[in-house]
């Protein structure tokens, strides 16, 4: 009979850091409820994280820009707008500081890039989704998402 081949003693170890991290990283994204700890000279508050909030939000191409309107009674603050966003990047991109309550925003195409800097050209790529990211007040380091709206295009 042939001899049985021994797992190497290396890919146990690194199945079970895989399994600790995936594990891990699944209890970061669960929900924990707000506590305040006190001690003689420290104050520790940690706030439970909320869900967006959907954004009223519409948008139109024209086929060289794009008209995002806002149709919320507040102000979008820290907005991002994504045009085919992907699974795991964010397509193109912009940043805008502030679209007042009921306006519109229009803005080029050629505004929006991706990760690596190159434009949306619509001569060569037709929109699909687009996303508007509300981060609120101030620009995040950690993003904390207030309000989201996904819109595409047949």
């Amino acid at each position: 009979m042939g001899a049985k081949k021994k797992t190497p003693w290396w890919a146990l170890i690194l199945a079970v850091a895989f399994v600790v991290i995936f594990l891990n990283m699944c209890d970061r994204e669960q929900e924990t409820p707000s506590t305040t700890t006190r001690s003689p000279s420290t104050t520790t508050t940690t706030t439970s994280r909320q869900e967006p909030r959907n954004i009223k939000a519409s948008v139109s191409f024209t086929g060289t820009q794009f008209v995002i309107t806002n149709r919320e009674s507040r102000d979008w603050i820290n907005v991002r707008f994504e045009v085919n966003p992907g699974l795991l990047s964010s397509g193109y991109t912009l940043k805008v500081r502030k679209v007042e309550a009921g306006s519109a925003y229009t803005v080029g195409a050629m505004q929006f890039a991706n990760s690596k800097g190159e434009r949306f050209n619509p001569l060569l790529q037709k929109p699909k989704e687009f996303h508007v990211l509300d981060f609120g007040t101030p620009w995040p380091e950690q993003y904390e998402l207030e309000g989201i709206a996904i819109l595409g295009w047949d």
